[in-house]
């Protein structure tokens, strides 16, 4: 099975930890969006990462992806024949993608993708107004979301849900724009317990290889 795309994005990176957590090994080919590598283009004809071939299925789109996978190995991460479990499992993943990954895109920019990628210095005015106007309502939300305690977000277990939001704090991980833990200590707690996990790290390890290459001039 191959992956086609770089760590820097978090759509990437979710597929990445997903296959860290349930052992499955990928070739990982860097590309980055709109690349004209021939083979990415034509399972991704719109340029979008990542990108996913397993023989001749092949598929674009991290959701579907990191679903196909679970599938595969026979998993109960997607929340298996219950169906609340697995509503509330998508309800996660729209909330990651859909409300905190818009929240924290413009600091990342600045903080990571400009740096790493542009070699262009961060804009830390652009950063300021991400961490006081669109974070804290995203990160409100959440905390009180996790109030109910639990370890995990849904019924106490591990499972995609976590993993599906975990790659965007790993993007507030990487931009240094984490929420505080005396202000958020439910948010503090939970990607505490994430960062603990071999595959979250294995996951980290990949995307700060990436931007320690691009900084020394690597291509991709």
């Amino acid at each position: 099975m191959t992956l086609y795309g770089v760590p820097l994005s978090p759509y990437v990176r979710k597929v990445l930890l997903v296959a860290n957590e349930l052992g499955t090994s990928l070739d990982t080919i860097e590309v980055p969006p709109n690349s004209d590598d021939a083979t990415f283009r034509r399972i991704s004809p719109m340029g979008r990462i990542p990108a996913f071939s397993d023989k001749a299925f092949e598929l674009v789109d991290s959701s579907a992806i990191s679903r196909y996978l679970i599938m595969q190995a026979g998993s109960d991460l997607m929340g298996g024949q219950n169906p609340t479990r697995q509503a509330q499992i998508v309800a996660w993943e729209r909330f990651g993608d859909d409300d905190l990954a818009p929240a924290l895109i413009d600091a990342f920019i600045e903080r990571v993708v400009k740096p790493v990628r542009l070699g262009k210095p961060t804009d830390e005015a652009v950063v300021e107004a991400v961490l006081e106007d669109k974070l804290p309502p995203v990160w409100n939300r959440l905390e009180a979301m996790l109030s109910a305690g639990g370890a995990w977000l849904v019924e106490g277990e591990l499972s995609y849900a976590d993993l599906a939001l975990g790659t965007h704090l790993a993007s507030a991980e990487l931009a240094r724009t984490l929420p505080d833990p005396a202000r958020y200590p439910n948010i503090a707690a939970w990607h505490q317990r994430l960062q603990a996990r071999a595959s979250y790290r294995a996951m980290m390890e990949s995307a700060q290889g990436f931007m320690e290459r691009m900084k020394k001039g690597g291509s991709a």
